[in-house]
């Protein structure tokens, strides 16, 4: 397949077959979704898709924009940047999340104009993306979306998609309170950043329950934080799968230090699907 680049042949043949060996009833999924399930930019223009964030700031002032834009620019740079201490990266990613929380709150962002965001189509899923949902439905393998996204708009585009089926997908992410008039006041619990996404996240959640048995695991990424979601649990078998989408001669290196297998260049879902009908045979 195209775009696809496995970073060890051996290690990764080996994590198959045991995958394959216990089968569909051991195994479960765990996704980030903006960039992973989503595309990264669209096909005909080569522009930047929306992501679950960036969704709201077309149907809010374009002063909205413009600060959190400038947010962006600055804390962006602390994300990637390879010479800064990890606490120091957490703490500045909690200080945008909360900064980016406030702007909206300032600008009186509402229930009905998450609604309207989730029905505007301005979300893209990655090519494959169907059948990957559907894979997981009908082999009963529990899928977890961990997101530092907009939890809202998530779950609610999961459901006008109809991926969601019979409950097996579970998302956690960062889901709004909302005041008595439906404008937004805070956040219902803990909020997630790119750096905290781990599955100690999950312990009282109904997600724990189905998949505390369940020691296998297919991880799915965009960014090097991602690699770490499965931390907080116990497993046997750990197969990790980046969405490497741009500036790859740059972080080539870093993501191939952390996941098994790279698609590149914002690449469809194939392989992934391929590999569960593999392991599910």
């Amino acid at each position: 397949m195209e775009n696809i680049h496995i970073i060890d042949p051996e290690t990764l043949e080996l994590k198959i077959k045991k995958l394959k060996q216990h089968g569909p009833s051991k195994l479960h999924l765990i996704s980030d979704f903006d960039m992973t399930l989503t595309t990264a930019s669209l096909a005909k223009s080569g522009l930047p898709a929306a992501t679950s964030f960036s969704a709201l700031e077309s149907n809010l002032p374009p002063e909205y924009a413009k600060e959190v834009y400038e947010l962006y620019v600055k804390y962006h740079t602390i994300e990637t940047a390879n010479n800064i201490l990890q606490e120091q990266k957490d703490l500045a990613m909690e200080e945008w999340w909360l900064k980016a929380l406030e702007i909206m709150k300032n600008y009186k962002l509402n229930k009905n104009l998450l609604d309207k965001v989730i029905k505007s189509n301005g979300i893209k899923e990655r090519e494959g993306v169907l059948e990957f949902f559907n894979i997981a439905y009908k082999k009963d393998i529990p899928l977890l979306i961990l997101s530092a996204g907009v939890g809202d708009i998530i779950s609610g585009y999961i459901n006008e998609k109809g991926f969601s089926f019979n409950g097996n997908v579970h998302i956690i992410s960062n889901f709004y309170k909302f005041d008595s008039e439906g404008n937004v006041e805070g956040y219902i619990s803990d909020l997630i950043h790119p750096f905290n996404k781990n599955k100690s996240k999950i312990r009282g959640n109904i997600f724990y329950d189905k998949v505390i048995e369940r020691k296998n695991l297919i991880l799915l990424g965009d960014s090097l934080g991602d690699a770490k979601m499965e931390e907080g649990m116990e497993h046997d078998t750990v197969l990790k799968i980046g969405f490497l989408n741009s500036r790859i001669e740059e972080l080539f290196s870093h993501y191939s230090k952390l996941f098994d297998v790279l698609i590149l260049n914002d690449g469809p879902m194939h392989y992934v699907n391929s590999l569960l009908k593999e392991i599910c045979q």
